[in-house]
Parts: C-alpha cells; sequence; structure tokens
C-alpha cells in the first residue's frame, strides 16, 4: 500500500486511479521481471486469461515472442545512423526530420556489421 501512496503523492495524473490486486503467475528466477511485467501488460490490455509459462522454456519462448514484436513493430532503422541515432547531420536535433538542404549526408557502411554511419560521425576510417 505504500507504494501506491507514493504514486499518488507524486503524480497528479493518477489520482482517479482504481487499484487492484489480479492472480497472476509468478515468476520463479531473480532475473525475468521484464518478460513478467511485459506479458502481464499484453494479456491485460487484450483482455485475456492471465496465463503463461513460468517454467526456463517457457520464459525463454515469451522473451523471444517479445523480441519478435518489438523487431516487427519498429520504425525502419536503415536509414538511421548507428553512430549518433539520426538521419541527418544538417544541424537539427530531430532525428525524425531528413534534411533536406542542398549537401547531402556522406555514409560509410561497416565491412563487418554491414551498419551504416555518417561520415561525420566516425571521421575519415583508415584503410
Amino acid at each position: 500500500m505504500a507504494s501506491r501512496a507514493l504514486v499518488q503523492k507524486k503524480s497528479q495524473a493518477t489520482r482517479g486511479w482504481v487499484y487492484e490486486t489480479v492472480d497472476h503467475p509468478k515468476q520463479q528466477d531473480p532475473t525475468s521481471c521484464g518478460v513478467f511485467v511485459c506479458k502481464l501488460a499484453e494479456l491485460l490490455l487484450e483482455e485475456k486469461e492471465l496465463v503463461y509459462p513460468v517454467d526456463e522454456a517457457g520464459v525463454s519462448r515469451m522473451r523471444l515472442q517479445i523480441a519478435r514484436t518489438l523487431l516487427d513493430n519498429t520504425e525502419d532503422l536503415s536509414e538511421i545512423c548507428s553512430n549518433c541515432g539520426f538521419r541527418c547531420t544538417g544541424g537539427t536535433d530531430d532525428a525524425n526530420i531528413i534534411d533536406d538542404g542542398p549537401e547531402e549526408d556522406e555514409w560509410i557502411a561497416c565491412s563487418r556489421c554491414n551498419r551504416w554511419f555518417h561520415m561525420e560521425c566516425v571521421g575519415s576510417p583508415s584503410s
């Protein structure tokens, strides 16, 4: 109950929330809390029965399913610099805007990992 009171005290936005405890499967190890939080949130939002595996193999399957879902629903990162995370170097701070000024950015691909980088970000690589 103390954590609920703390959340209500710190955030005005939660004042009208109704709190309840629901029965759900509990994790059996000290490292899978993120998987369980994501799975529980998914099932609650989809209004499905709160049933999922807690054994090591089941947690591994859930972890893989979460990773696939995230990758399937991510933006196309092929035009993002792997160093700075931006699409352009034209002075903008917004990663969602492609610089359409007169100069084009120079890009270079890594021959090992095939990721792309702005030349400005990595400098001139040695041959």
